[in-house]
């Protein structure tokens, strides 16, 4: 189907469900992944695939966010990691080298793991170029093909604010203060 974009809010009532059913479900999603399905997260997003299109949710092969796919049609490898699948909400981020999907995540919002990409470490390798795509750009089909990452991920990184006492500004879509804490708060 048709990509969902960021913005889609039509998630919103499948996540809502979720607390209807397990209001204990808030305090499990802000402690083990720091965020909680609003509406216009990837959650949301798949939750709304499985119920308004189960046809569809059913032959889904992998639920994949934009940079995952990308890295796909580059390599032919379906992958993710802790960083690009977070907007998914199914991560445990107090581990920042977790390659594995929260087992308590996945049984609050009923999702099958099989339909999501399999995780990798955030700095790993995932492939090199396919021969097809190193034609048609001209370059090595030996050219190692990264992992990403999300963009306030990316910002925070480039602005420095993972190192402490140093700060930043994610303008875009959205906006974010960025900081490091020594500690969750």
């Amino acid at each position: 189907m048709n990509l969902l974009m960021w913005l889609d809010r039509r998630g919103a009532p499948f996540a809502q469900a979720i607390f209807e059913r397990q209001p204990e479900a808030l305090l499990h999603f802000l402690e083990i992944h720091g965020a909680i399905p609003f509406a216009n997260d990837s959650l949301s997003h798949i939750l709304h695939v499985r119920e308004l299109h189960p046809d569809i949710y059913e032959e889904t092969v992998s639920f994949l966010e934009p940079v995952d796919f990308v890295t796909q049609r580059l390599t032919g490898i379906t992958s993710g990691n802790l960083c690009t699948v977070f907007p998914m909400l199914l991560t445990d981020n107090r581990q920042t080298d977790a390659t594995a999907y929260s087992k308590p995540l996945l049984e609050i919002a009923g999702i099958d793991e099989a339909k999501l990409p399999p995780l990798l470490p955030v700095d790993a390798c995932v492939g090199p170029l396919r021969n097809e795509v190193a034609e048609e750009l001209g370059i090595s089909a030996q050219t190692p093909v990264f992992s990403g990452m999300n963009d306030t991920q990316a910002v925070t990184l480039g602005a420095g604010a993972h190192r402490p006492g140093f700060g930043g500004l994610n303008i875009g879509t959205t906006m974010q203060v960025l900081a490091s804490a020594p500690r969750k708060h």
